[in-house]
C-alpha cells in the first residue's frame, strides 16, 4: 500500500512539554491539506512495540491557522494509548488519520460543529473513556498552607478513592512541605 492509499499521514513530533508527571503537550508537523475548525478532533495513532497501531481521538489545541498541530494529553497509568504516547520524543513519528469529509460538517448556527455521520462508534466510546471524570478525579490547587485536592461533588466511591490516592501521592512528593 503506498502513501496515497493509507488512511493516515505520518507526522513528526517537533516539541514536547511536560506540565506535570501526568500532563504533557506536544506539537507535530501538519500535512498541508489538513484543515480543521476550533473544537474539532483528530484520530492519532501510535505504534506499539508489536507493530500494532492504537488510535484515539484528541482535540487540537493549536489554532486552525498554525502551521503545526498541538495536543494536550493526560497520562492514564497502564493506558494502552497514553503509555506509548507519553514515551514519544522530538523526531518520533505520530500518525494522524486522514480526514473524512463526511464525518464533520459545519453548521451555520453560531459556528458549532455538527457530527453528521459517525462511521466508527468506538471513537465515541474511547472519547467517553478518556473524559470519564472518575478516572481523573481530584484537582490540585495551591492553598494557603500547601496543596489542596478538590474532589468532584457528585463522584462515586471509585472517583473519591482516586482523589485520596492523588493526595497521598502529592504528600509523598512533598508538595505540602514548607520552604
Amino acid at each position: 500500500m503506498n502513501a496515497t492509499q493509507e488512511k493516515f499521514t505520518r507526522q513528526t513530533v517537533t516539541h514536547l512539554h511536560t506540565w506535570t508527571p501526568s500532563l504533557f503537550s506536544f506539537r507535530c508537523t501538519r500535512d498541508a491539506g489538513f484543515r480543521f475548525t476550533a473544537g474539532q478532533f483528530a484520530r492519532l495513532g501510535v505504534r506499539k512495540p508489536s507493530g500494532a497501531i492504537v488510535w484515539r481521538g484528541y482535540s487540537m489545541v493549536s489554532s486552525p491557522f498554525d502551521e503545526f498541530l498541538e495536543f494536550f494529553s493526560i497520562v492514564v497509568p497502564g493506558g494502552e494509548f497514553t503509555s506509548e504516547l507519553s514515551q514519544l520524543e522530538v523526531g518520533d513519528e505520530i500518525l494522524i488519520e486522514k480526514q473524512d469529509k463526511k464525518l464533520v460538517k459545519e453548521s451555520s448556527i453560531d459556528g458549532f460543529v455538527v457530527l453528521s455521520q459517525l462511521k466508527d462508534l468506538t471513537l465515541l466510546k474511547q472519547l467517553k473513556q478518556q473524559m470519564d471524570p472518575v478516572g481523573h478525579n481530584g484537582g490540585s490547587f495551591l492553598g494557603l498552607n500547601g496543596c489542596v485536592i478538590k474532589s468532584h461533588g457528585n463522584t462515586n466511591a471509585e472517583g473519591f478513592a482516586y482523589a485520596i490516592l492523588r493526595a497521598a501521592k502529592e504528600a509523598r512528593l512533598s508538595f505540602n512541605s514548607s520552604a
